[in-house]
C-alpha cells in the first residue's frame, strides 16, 4: 500500500549449490492474498533478482546485482479466484522462470567456476571484462555449453582440455590474472603513481599492520569452529568474529599505551587506530596489485619466450571459444 518492496528467498533458505534448489510456494502466496484481500488493486510488481559474486567467501570482495524484467499479477486474478492452489504453483514456477534468467547455474561447482574464469580469459575486446561483463558473458557461454553438449560433444570436450592446460599453466607459473601480461605498458602509470603512494604511507600502514593484524587474521581459523563450514555464512562470520577481535586487539593497545605514557596517549591511540587500520587495508590491497604488475613485467623482460607464449595461447583459446560459441549459435 505505502509502494514499498519486499525481499523473499523463494528458496526457503541459503545455499552454495551451483544450481537453485526447487521453489517454495511462500512467496507466490504472499503475492496473490495480498493482491486478492486487497481488490487486486495494489499493483504488486515481481522483480526476480541474482546475486554474482565476484569471491564469494573473500570479505569486501565484490558482488553483481542482476535484475530480471519485473512483471504483475494480473494475469493471475482469475486463476486464483478459480482455485488458489493451482495459481499459486503458476506464479512460483514463473517466479522460477524469471529467476533462471539472472542466475547462472551449472550440473557442478567445478563447471560454473571454469565457466567464470573462460568468461575472463577470452574476452572478445581485448581487455578485462567488469563483473556485469563477466556476468553477461558467463551466461552466453553457459548457453553455448549446453548446446556444444548436444551438438558438438567431442569439440566441447577439445576446447575444455585446451582451457584446462591453460589455467595448469597459470597455476604452475602462479600467474592470478593472465591479463598482466598484456595490459602492463598501459599499467605501467598507475602502477608508478600506486607505488609512490604505497612508499609514502608504508609508515602508517606499518603500524595499523601491527595493531590490528594479528586480531584480523586471527578470525580466519576461528570462524569454521564457530558457524562450521558453510561458505554461505563465512563472509558474515569472518566479519563479525573479525571485528570484535579486532575491537578487543584496539582496546588492549590503548590500554597499555595508557597505562605505559598517560591516558590522553592512550586515548589518542584508540581514536586513531580504526584510520590506521584502513590504511593498511588499502595497503595490503595496493601491494597485490603491485606485486601482480611487478610479476608480470619479470617475466616479460626475463622470460619473453614464456610470457609470449602465454599471450599467444590466451588469444588461441578466446578464437576457439568464439569460433565455437558463434558456429554453434548460427546452426
Amino acid at each position: 500500500r505505502r509502494g514499498g518492496a519486499m525481499a523473499l528467498c523463494p528458496e526457503g533458505t541459503t545455499h552454495s549449490e551451483p544450481m537453485l534448489l526447487p521453489l517454495r510456494t511462500g512467496a507466490a502466496r504472499i503475492a496473490l492474498s495480498a493482491e486478492a484481500e486487497n481488490g487486486w488493486s495494489l499493483g504488486v510488481q515481481v522483480v526476480p533478482l541474482g546475486l554474482w559474486y565476484g569471491a564469494k567467501t573473500q570479505f569486501r570482495s565484490s558482488v553483481l546485482l542482476a535484475v530480471g524484467q519485473p512483471f504483475g499479477l494480473g494475469a493471475y486474478q482469475e486463476a486464483y479466484t478459480r482455485d488458489a492452489h493451482a495459481a499459486v504453483d503458476a506464479l512460483t514456477e514463473r517466479i522460477d522462470v524469471g529467476l533462471d534468467g539472472v542466475v547462472l547455474q551449472a550440473e557442478n561447482a567445478e563447471l560454473l567456476g571454469g565457466i567464470r574464469l573462460v568468461a575472463e580469459w577470452t574476452a572478445p575486446a581485448g581487455q578485462p571484462l567488469s563483473l556485469a561483463e563477466r556476468h553477461a558473458r558467463s551466461a552466453k557461454l553457459l548457453a553455448a555449453y549446453a548446446r556444444l553438449r548436444q551438438t558438438d560433444p567431442a569439440g566441447l570436450e577439445a576446447l575444455a582440455r585446451q582451457a584446462r592446460r591453460y589455467a595448469r599453466t597459470l597455476r604452475a607459473l602462479g600467474i592470478d590474472d593472465p591479463w598482466d601480461l598484456e595490459l602492463l605498458d598501459a599499467q605501467r602509470g598507475r602502477v608508478t603513481w600506486l607505488t609512490l603512494v604505497l612508499l609514502l604511507t608504508f609508515p602508517l600502514a606499518a603500524a595499523g599492520f601491527a595493531l590490528s593484524y594479528g586480531p584480523y587474521r586471527l578470525a580466519r581459523p576461528i570462524t569454521p569452529y564457530v558457524i562450521g563450514r558453510h561458505d554461505t555464512q563465512t563472509s558474515t562470520g569472518k566479519l563479525i568474529t573479525g571485528a570484535l577481535f579486532v575491537l578487543a586487539g584496539w582496546i588492549v593497545w590503548a590500554a597499555v599505551v595508557g597505562w605505559l605514557f598517560g591516558g590522553q596517549w592512550g586515548v589518542l591511540l584508540f581514536v586513531a587506530e580504526p584510520l590506521l587500520a584502513y590504511v593498511a587495508l588499502r595497503w595490503g590491497e595496493g601491494w597485490r596489485e603491485v606485486r601482480e604488475a611487478l610479476g608480470a613485467g619479470w617475466l616479460r623482460l626475463h622470460r619473453r619466450d614464456i610470457a609470449d607464449a602465454l599471450v599467444a595461447r590466451r588469444r588461441a583459446l578466446a578464437e576457439a571459444v568464439l569460433e565455437a560459441t558463434e558456429h554453434n549459435a548460427a546452426v
